[in-house]
C-alpha cells in the first residue's frame, strides 16, 4: 500500500468524481491543504494558491489535496467547488482527524508539502508557496530559497493560540 494510501484512504475526489488516490498521487509532490470556507484568511489564500496551481505549480508535478475543516457536507462542497485540485470526501471524518494530529493542525490555512514518497518537506508551505509562487524552488526542500523564511523552529509554522504565547512570551523574555 503506497504512503498516500494510508494517509488519505483508497478515494479522493477530482471534481464530483470519486479517483483512486494511488493514481491520483502517483509521483507527484503532494500539499495537503487543510482550509475552511468560514476562515476569512483561507479564502483569501485558496484563490492564490489557486491561480498559481493552475499557472505552474500542477505543471511542476505538485498535486494538493483539500482536507476540510467546514462543519458540514454542503458547505464543504460549496467551497471545494472553487478549487482546482483533489480533496479528501468530507465523509472521511476519520482521515481527517488522523491527518490534522499527523501534522500538528491547530489553525488554518495551513498547506503541508509532501516528497513522493510521503515524507514531509515542510509543514509551512503555505509561506514556501507564497515566497515562490511559480515553483521555481520547487518542491521547497531544505536550503531552498523559500526556505529562508524558516524560523529557529525549522520550518515548523506554529499557530493560533500556541503562536500567541510565544509571543506573549518573547516579549517578556529577551535573549
Amino acid at each position: 500500500m503506497s504512503a498516500f494510501v494510508e494517509l488519505f484512504g483508497e478515494n479522493l475526489l477530482s471534481g464530483s468524481e470519486a479517483v483512486k488516490t494511488a493514481d491520483a498521487l502517483n509521483g507527484k509532490v503532494v500539499a495537503i491543504y487543510f482550509s475552511a470556507h468560514w476562515c476569512p484568511p483561507c479564502r483569501q489564500f485558496t484563490p492564490k494558491l489557486a491561480e498559481w496551481y493552475k499557472k505552474s505549480l500542477k505543471e511542476k508535478g505538485l498535486e494538493v489535496v483539500f482536507v476540510s475543516r467546514d462543519n458540514d457536507d454542503a458547505t464543504f462542497k460549496d467551497y471545494y467547488a472553487t478549487m482546482p485540485w483533489t480533496a479528501l470526501p468530507f465523509s472521511e471524518k476519520n482521515a481527517r482527524e488522523t491527518l490534522q494530529k499527523k501534522f500538528n493542525i491547530s489553525g488554518i490555512p495551513t498547506l503541508v508539502i509532501l516528497d513522493t514518497d510521503g515524507q514531509s518537506i515542510t509543514t509551512d508551505g503555505r509561506g514556501a508557496v507564497t515566497k515562490d509562487p511559480t515553483g521555481k524552488d520547487f518542491p521547497w526542500k531544505s536550503g531552498s530559497k523559500a526556505d529562508d523564511k524558516k524560523g529557529k523552529d525549522g520550518g515548523k509554522e506554529t499557530h493560533g493560540f500556541k503562536k500567541f504565547l510565544g509571543d506573549i512570551k518573547g516579549m517578556f523574555h529577551k535573549k
